[in-house]
């Protein structure tokens, strides 16, 4: 009997999801899905969807074995939609539910940088691209590889507070791990012991945390759009070849990509920008501190 994915990191996108999912990973207890987002139940994002039907869905998940009491994937988008929390609810009612959250102003602006390297995004400066939120709503100046402009609404994608209070008005409090990015960074080891407890699984001892997606450019432009935008026809081939061999993926575009990526610092956020998006992020981060019941210095760190 194929099984069934009973917890799901649902976002927010670049506040530490990969990194965690890469660490879980690898416990002897856990099983996540390749691939990490297939963003299944995110009906309103079609073309963020992998698979569309339950049972295409659920081949993410045919390898896991009787030793996986954990079963999970790491769609980012399933808090921003409106539509995905419900359907994991009816999906499984009992699911345990992983939020990872960072204050909006960072989490936006590295997100820009994300949508960049995947050429979603064209607009290179972030004020400009921030600026430019109103009229790709109306359907001007999006990117002509954008999946889905909804995702180009950075003022929305970082709303936590509204997504967090939408979230636990489908979900018990119960069934949902809160995760501040900040923490996570800080005190790695402490808050991966915190999501094994949370997820019911034994600790494994791990101690060693390597750097997980870091920010990253392409070396080579051209190259760079073909592994972010590889025709669907070699993606179909690349799967059928895979299944004959018995593995999961070929991972040859995942390969490429990596050989054709490099470390990218970005300079930090001019100060004045800072300040007017803390402003305009204010009242859903108090929002947030509410819904949370937490401190409002600690959503704002």
């Amino acid at each position: 009997m194929t099984a069934r994915p009973n917890f799901f990191i649902v976002g927010a996108p670049k506040c530490g999801t990969t990194a965690l999912s890469h660490y879980l990973r690898r416990h002897p207890q856990i099983f996540f899905s390749l691939p990490k987002e297939p963003h299944y139940f995110a009906t309103d994002l079609p073309r963020y969807r992998m698979a569309t039907h339950e049972s295409a869905y659920l081949e993410y998940f045919r390898d896991a074995g009787p030793q996986h009491t954990a079963v999970g994937e790491g769609s980012v988008y399933y808090l921003y939609s409106t539509e995905a929390l419900s359907r994991i609810r009816a999906f499984d009612p009992e699911a345990k539910i992983i939020v990872m959250l960072r204050n909006p102003v960072d989490m936006v602006y590295s997100l820009h940088a994300q949508l960049l390297y995947s050429g979603n995004e064209t607009e290179r400066d972030f004020a400009r691209a921030w600026g430019l939120q109103e009229l790709r709503a109306r359907g001007h100046h999006v990117p002509p590889k954008c999946h889905d402009v909804k995702i180009l609404m950075y003022r929305e994608v970082a709303s936590l507070g509204a997504q967090c209070q939408r979230l636990l008005e489908v979900f018990p409090r119960r069934q949902v791990k809160f995760v501040r990015f900040e923490d996570f960074k800080a005190r790695t080891a402490e808050v991966y012991g915190d999501v094994l407890a949370f997820l019911g699984v034994e600790p494994d001892g791990r101690r060693h945390f390597e750097p997980v997606n870091e920010s990253k450019v392409h070396r080579f432009q051209l190259l760079g759009q073909f592994t972010q935008r590889p025709p669907a026809a070699l993606v179909r081939l690349g799967g059928r070849c895979a299944r004959m061999l018995g593995l999961r993926r070929l991972g040859l575009l995942r390969r490429l990509r990596e050989v054709n990526s490099q470390a990218y610092a970005r300079p930090p956020l001019d100060p004045a920008l800072r300040q007017r998006l803390t402003e305009v992020f204010r009242d859903d981060t108090l929002r947030l501190a509410r819904v949370l019941d937490w401190d409002v210095a600690e959503v704002r760190a």
